[in-house]
């Protein structure tokens, strides 16, 4: 399955989608399901286009879009994935539904989406659309990226870099073992400053940053368990840590949702976060940004209702 491909059925729901897909996700599992639902699609009388993710971009959806009215945007692959595609799917008004094929699909399971292919043709064919916040991250003044789940800074950040450098392929959560074993040995969280709509919350204390559009995080853990994508705000939670053992502690109790009320956890809200330091490690999505340890000054800002999501069939 590869390249694009129109559907010859005869469209009788009147329904179009993109399915796409990422080739590197899942060690294939990602190929084998966009086609499985590529096919329950066109079956259903939905109007399809495949593609190779790696070769879309916002003008590739304009062009979609030119040849007829906005559809669903079936994405296949992990978190990262679809965080690739949310820039242009805002600016196109293409509908969203995730197909989980990568390691945490955070956001899949959020949403109640599956890899199911009925499921799929019930949501497309069905059409109901919920407005979804996402937020716009610019890490030193730099290029402008979405993000649709949460980012951070710290420790975990510098996880998630360790893991994409030294990944050659599908690991699964295994892959992450290492990394946080280094973290846990060795980590040393950096001093932060954070401001929330212009108010400080953080001033030079050591931990980690989680600013959350949504309430999910990798690996069960749930730092910002109050994040709700409908308000239009960014939770921003502060964990305080002094080592990398400390993250990790502070890990468990995020994992048990034990983190509220511990001495030194701060939690806000707000539209726009600035959180600057020396020598920061950061995610987005479950994907690195800039460089590892290298980073000093990032900005988000609150997106709120920008991104049109299908809602999972009943």
């Amino acid at each position: 399955m590869s390249g694009d491909g129109q559907s010859d059925a005869g469209h009788a729901t009147g329904k179009r989608a993109a399915v796409l897909f990422n080739p590197a996700s899942g060690g294939g599992r990602a190929a084998r399901r966009a086609e499985a639902v590529a096919g329950a699609l066109r079956a259903a009388g939905v109007e399809v286009v495949t593609a190779d993710v790696r070769g879309v971009d916002e003008a590739w959806w304009v062009g979609q879009t030119q040849r007829g009215s906005a559809g669903a945007a079936v994405v296949v692959g992990g978190d990262g994935t679809v965080s690739r595609q949310v820039p242009a799917l805002i600016a196109s008004g293409w509908a969203l539904y995730h197909v989980p094929a990568g390691n945490e699909n955070l956001l899949a399971r959020g949403l109640g989406h599956t890899a199911d292919p009925d499921a799929v043709v019930r949501a497309v064919v069905g059409g109901a659309v919920t407005e979804h916040d996402a937020a716009e991250m610019r890490v030193e003044g730099g290029a402008a990226r979405a993000v649709v789940l949460m980012a951070s800074v710290g420790p975990d950040a510098e996880v998630v870099h360790r893991f994409s450098e030294g990944r050659t392929g599908p690991r699964g959560h295994a892959g992450y073992i290492v990394p946080m074993a280094a973290m846990a040995v060795a980590g040393r969280p950096p001093a932060v400053a954070v401001s929330v709509d212009g108010a400080a919350v953080v001033s030079g204390e050591c931990g980690v940053v989680v600013v959350a559009v949504r309430a999910e995080y990798a690996l069960g853990m749930n730092p910002a368990a109050r994040a709700d994508a409908h308000d239009g705000l960014l939770d921003v939670v502060f964990l305080p840590a002094e080592s990398g053992l400390e993250v990790v502690g502070m890990a468990a109790l995020c994992l048990a949702g034990e983190q509220w009320g511990r001495e030194g956890v701060r939690w806000a809200r707000g539209r726009s976060v600035r959180i600057s330091g020396r020598g920061l490690s950061v995610q987005a999505d479950g994907e690195p940004v800039g460089r590892n340890g290298g980073v000093a000054e990032v900005h988000l800002r609150s997106l709120p209702g920008v991104l049109r999501v299908l809602r999972a069939a009943e």
